[in-house]
Formats: structure tokens, C-alpha cells, sequence
């Protein structure tokens, strides 16, 4: 539930059909892929103030 609070689900996991499952699911990966670019940038930027 790190990527998608309960309270953004329509339904509760448990009451989900695959469609919904399958949907909420792919919501958290784009999520955490914006994430993890996110913090690839903050690193890059980190190591070009430095120089390194």
C-alpha cells in the first residue's frame, strides 16, 4: 500500500475482481517507477555538485 493508499482504492483488496486487482496494480508500478526516477535524478544531482 506504499504506492497506492487504501483510500484511492474504489474496494477494499479482498472484494476486487482481477480487472480492478489488475488496474490498481498497474497504478502502484507507474507509481514507483515515477519514484524511482525520481531519486535516479536526486543521485545524479548529488554526484554533479560534487564533481565526481
Amino acid at each position: 500500500m506504499k504506492y497506492v493508499p487504501l483510500k484511492l482504492l474504489k474496494k477494499d483488496l479482498n472484494d476486487m475482481d482481477i480487472d480492478e486487482f489488475m488496474e490498481a496494480l498497474a497504478k502502484a508500478r507507474y507509481i514507483q517507477e515515477i519514484e524511482e526516477n525520481i531519486m535516479a535524478r536526486a543521485i545524479s544531482k548529488v554526484f554533479a555538485e560534487r564533481g565526481d
